[in-house]
């Protein structure tokens, strides 16, 4: 599919781009079937890992002024599934004593 002439203009060309020109467009991040990314199973895991944490580690709070309510706050409340709108969100850590010494130790070993 992603090398479908029909679809994309030039399917043999890498740019990534395409999908913020037409957000609709198709798209397979592992592939299907017998030809499936290999890998796709340790991605899911880095994925969920890198999710959990960033849940455990910060309070994840809307932007000023944004209307979180799930329900007046989508993009359209008539659709099936609802998209929130466009927003800022703000990441407050739950522990800034913690997060500042795992920082610092990160920097101390990139030195």
């Amino acid at each position: 599919m992603k090398l479908d002439p029909n679809l994309f203009r030039d399917p043999d060309t890498f740019r990534p781009e395409r999908w913020f020109e037409d957000p609709d467009q198709p798209i397979f991040s592992y592939g299907l079937g017998y030809r499936m990314c290999a890998g796709y199973t340790l991605a899911n895991h880095v994925m969920y890992t890198l999710f959990t944490r960033l849940i455990a580690s910060f309070e994840i709070c809307a932007g000023p002024g944004i209307d979180a309510d799930p329900i007046t706050g989508c993009e359209d409340p008539a659709h099936q599934a609802m998209a929130p709108r466009p927003t800022g969100l703000y990441f407050k850590p739950r522990d800034a004593t913690l997060l500042k010494g795992a920082l610092l130790r990160d920097l101390y070993h990139q030195v």
